[in-house]
């Protein structure tokens, strides 16, 4: 899942820049989520819990409150990999957004063609690295994890918590959905509607006394009963590769 977040204070602009980029995203066959904020304080509220979820922010540089420029850099100290794009009527403005260290800065008369640039580079770095790790983002900084370290994923509450090989627990504030989304990965699946599980380290199929996956952490978890012949099947066919 490609996901983009457009803030911009002017409400037909912002329709019409959703329109555009879903039929883009769609004739390109790109599975895509667009989420849109006409209130930049709105915006910012909401990107402080959801800020990892979003691959791509696509950011008008004059609205009132909280303009572009002030954003990015609020973005920046929470997300320092952000890809943003700041669009703007004002070229007289491309030299700040240049000091801003923003992907793309873009002029409103020139966005269809640019913007679909943009977006092609963004998806294309996602889908050259989606199969190597999960950025985890907290506190205390940025840590690359390899997904072949990660051995399942489960809910608490708001976050998501990876667990890894090395019986560490990285707290993610994402829906198991997103984290699902974020991950990009077919060696990751749902078992049941509160655990994600890799495929790669599940060592067997459980029958007693339920229908289950052992995986390699010794760990052992239900399968909900309308998965079961799924994550069987996903199972023989990632076994048949490994062989």
């Amino acid at each position: 899942m490609f996901t983009i977040v457009l803030c911009d204070d002017d409400k037909n602009n912002l329709a019409t820049l959703k329109d555009f980029i879903e039929a883009y995203l769609a004739s390109k066959g790109i599975l895509g989520r667009i989420y849109t904020f006409s209130d930049p304080l709105i915006f910012w509220a909401d990107a402080q819990e959801n800020i990892h979820r979003y691959d791509l922010f696509i950011l008008d540089l004059e609205m009132p409150d909280l303009p572009g420029n002030v954003l990015v850099r609020k973005i920046k100290e929470v997300k320092s990999d952000a890809q943003i794009v700041l669009l703007t009527s004002h070229d007289e403005y491309a030299l700040d957004a240049f000091e801003l260290e923003v992907f793309r800065f873009i002029p409103k008369s020139q966005y269809k063609a640019r913007l679909c640039r943009a977006v092609d580079t963004i998806y294309e770095r996602k889908q050259n690295s989606r199969d190597r790790y999960y950025i985890h983002h907290s506190r205390e900084g940025e840590e690359k994890i390899p997904h072949s370290s990660i051995v399942h994923i489960s809910k608490d509450q708001k976050n998501s918590i990876l667990k890894t090989v090395a019986q560490e627990e990285k707290s993610v504030r994402m829906s198991l959905a997103d984290i699902h989304d974020a991950l990009a990965s077919d060696e990751f699946v749902f078992i049941n509607r509160g655990i994600i599980v890799n495929l790669n380290h599940i060592q067997r199929v459980c029958r007693q006394p339920f229908d289950g996956v052992e995986l390699s952490n010794g760990e052992t978890f239900e399968i909900s009963k309308a998965r079961v012949k799924e994550i069987v099947q996903l199972l023989n066919a990632n076994w048949s590769r490994e062989t």
